[in-house]
């Protein structure tokens, strides 16, 4: 074995020094033959497998093996004259192209004589492109710095290069790995754009990036008006304000309110960033333009020292004051207050300048309305007039008719008044709601247990003979109360007398007299009621001259009447019996008989047939004087619908009997 080793050293040392070409077989005596190597040539990145073979003419047994060879590269005696050689190159390195070429030193030996061979594997540059790695997509709010990065990566290890094929004015590039952009966007810069990037190798390879940027559009002028919530009958406060961003001279501003809804009280500029302008006004109606108001601010009117603008920052303008209805009926709504445009060509309404007095116009401002919020009462807030939690309670009523006589002592706050629509008629502190809610504590909690026979106008007369002041009503229907304010001509004292003239009990008159006032309220309590007809009700003595101030009038089941003021001393009690013709009549399906009585007494009024038999009975009891109004719904004693035809009304009375007669067409 060690004299084949120096054999083989031998041999190698031959081969270097005589430059023999390749391959190259040393023979001594019969030695093995090596079958001629090519050159190879392979790609960075492959694999090289390559195999060698070799013949011996004595049938010797041959050994295979490598002498030189890449680091890495592996090689087997395949054990029958032949062997194989196996690597793979790298894309960079001591085994990429850098390195080539490689020599392959080959040996093969039968025992006694040794044979070398050589070739040479060139290894060629397989390029690969860099890679970028990046956002897809990069968003700012115009104003803001706008930065990201760009990463660069060769597989190859080479160097590498940026190249910027286009990108947005103003927008920089910082070289490097990461490379980086920044841009310190404007206000004016929003919008959409895109940056290209290229990223080059040492030998020309590439890589591309598209980069989207969003330049957000920022709110640099922004107008509001606030939204508030309130009770009927409160004050609005309502402030037109200003975001800003950047700094402004004046404003020409134009609102609108619904005037039918809100009452204007006054614009103030105390205490809002307005408070130093040297000029400052307001015109209601504006452009004849109901409920528009134009408001107008300018910062320095003389071109004097600058300082008066508004700086960057938000607040109010302007604080703008309305009286909101105390009519239920707005109850829940909201109401509009709001930026209206009515120039569309020189764009002045709701217009900014700048600090240099530029003309900023709507279309680069932001708008926001406002509403005013009418709160309504909620279904456990409904009736509760002492604001006590508990609703439709004694308390509460009693509160309520303390109202209607001593208002400066029990008066209604808004919360209070909206509490009060107790009948949800969309007026609030009326009579009627405090019959309603009578009612309803009567009924335990049940609403009115009677139905109103119908509307109507209720008529209201005086008697004055000097001596005394005599009211009189007249109504089609019963009635659950009334409250009425008189206004004397001198103020009234001790010696006034006010009486009532109800025979009938379950009726409450309370009076209150307030300097040259006379307050009244009468109600029906305990299930009871008012009689229809014509009735005097109050008798006012040593009043001196009163004239009817305020009157509110409800039916039976708590809604308002309508009623008509007669000034006509001849509006007094009936001075006898009268059965009236029925009216409509014909009629489909009810009808009204109105009768007169002078006096308390006991009537029957009573519907028959043609064949004499009672159909329905109307009334049977004791009523008071007056005129008497009753409705017949064309039905019988059990309820039942009668048929067309001709039917006869009786009234009887203590000294009085009268009959007439009426058509049903159906």
């Amino acid at each position: 074995m060690l004299n084949r080793i120096a054999t083989i050293i031998g041999t190698i040392l031959i081969i270097s020094l005589s430059l023999m070409a390749l391959p190259i077989n040393v023979a001594v005596g019969a030695s093995p033959e090596v079958k001629p190597i090519p050159r190879q040539y392979i790609l960075e990145g492959d694999e090289l497998e390559l195999v060698i073979e070799v013949s011996d003419s004595d049938g010797d047994q041959i050994e295979l093996g490598m002498v030189t060879r890449p680091a890495g590269a592996v090689f087997f005696d395949n054990g029958d004259g032949t062997g194989t050689l196996r690597w793979t190159t790298d894309f960079s390195g001591p085994n990429s192209s850098e390195g080539s070429p490689y020599n392959l030193t080959f040996w093969a030996g039968d025992g006694e004589n040794t044979t070398v061979a050589q070739t040479e594997v060139i290894v060629i540059n397989k390029n690969r492109k860099p890679q970028i790695v990046h956002p897809e997509e990069v968003s700012a709010f115009s104003g803001e710095e706008l930065i990201f990065n760009v990463t660069g990566y060769d597989p190859d290890l080479d160097s590498v290069s940026w190249e910027t094929i286009s990108a947005p004015e103003g927008l920089m590039f910082s070289d490097g790995n990461p490379g980086s952009f920044s841009w310190s966007t404007a206000y004016s810069d929003s919008g959409d754009y895109n940056v290209r990037v290229c990223l080059v190798d040492q030998y020309g390879a590439s890589d591309t990036a598209d980069i989207a940027l969003s330049v957000l559009s920022t709110e640099v002028f922004g107008l509001s008006i606030d939204t508030i919530s309130v009770y009927p009958g409160e004050y609005a406060k309502v402030n037109i304000n200003l975001d800003n961003l950047e700094s402004i001279s004046g404003f020409n501003l134009v609102v609108n309110y619904d005037a039918s809804v809100l009452t204007f009280s006054s614009i103030k500029e105390t205490g809002t960033r307005t408070e130093t302008f040297e000029y400052f006004t307001y015109q209601l109606n504006y452009r004849s333009q109901t409920g528009d108001i134009l408001i107008v601010g300018v910062a320095d009117i003389e071109n004097g020292t600058d300082g008066g603008n508004i700086e960057p920052g938000s607040g109010p303008l302007a604080e703008m004051n309305f009286y909101v209805s105390n009519n239920l009926e707005y109850a829940g709504i909201s109401v509009p207050v709001y930026f209206v445009f009515r120039d569309p060509v020189e764009q002045n309404d709701n217009s900014l300048a700048d600090e240099f007095g530029v003309k900023i116009i709507p279309d680069q401002i932001v708008f926001e309305n406002g509403y005013i919020k009418i709160k309504s009462a909620s279904d456990n807030s409904l009736g509760d007039i002492n604001l006590n939690g508990v609703a439709m309670e004694i308390g509460d009523a009693i509160y309520f008719t303390n109202y209607f006589i001593y208002p400066n002592l029990y008066p209604l706050n808004p919360v209070q008044w909206l509490n009060s629509d107790i009948n949800q008629d969309g007026h609030g502190g009326t009579v009627a709601d405090l019959v309603f809610m009578l009612n309803i504590i009567v009924n335990a909690g049940a609403g009115s247990s009677k139905l109103s026979p119908g509307g109507g106008v209720v008529s209201i007369g005086i008697d004055n003979d000097g001596d005394s002041f005599r009211l009189f009503y007249d109504s089609p229907v019963e009635m659950g109360g009334l409250a009425l304010t008189l206004q004397g001509d001198n103020k009234l004292d001790n010696e006034t007398v006010i009486r009532s003239s109800f025979e009938m009990s379950g009726i409450t008159v309370k009076s209150a007299i307030d300097g040259s006032l006379i307050r009244l309220l009468i109600y029906a309590k305990d299930g009871q009621s008012m009689p229809s007809g014509l009735h005097k009700f109050i008798e006012i003595m040593n009043c001196g001259d009163l004239q009817i101030e305020d009157i509110q009038l409800s039916s039976a089941d708590g809604f308002m009447l309508k009623s008509l003021y007669d000034d006509n001393p001849g509006m007094v009690l009936p001075g006898g019996f009268m059965l009236y013709q029925n009216y409509p009549n014909p009629f489909n399906p009810s009808t009204a008989i109105s009768f007169d009585i002078p006096h308390s007494t006991a009537v029957n009024l009573t519907v028959y047939n043609l064949l004499g038999q009672e159909v329905k009975n109307l009334v049977n009891r004791n009523l008071p004087a007056g005129r008497h109004t009753i409705e017949w719904d064309g039905r019988d004693n059990l309820g039942r619908a009668v048929a067309s035809g001709i039917y006869f009304y009786s009234l009887t009375g203590d000294t009085f009997s009268a009959r007439e007669k009426m058509l049903l067409l159906k």
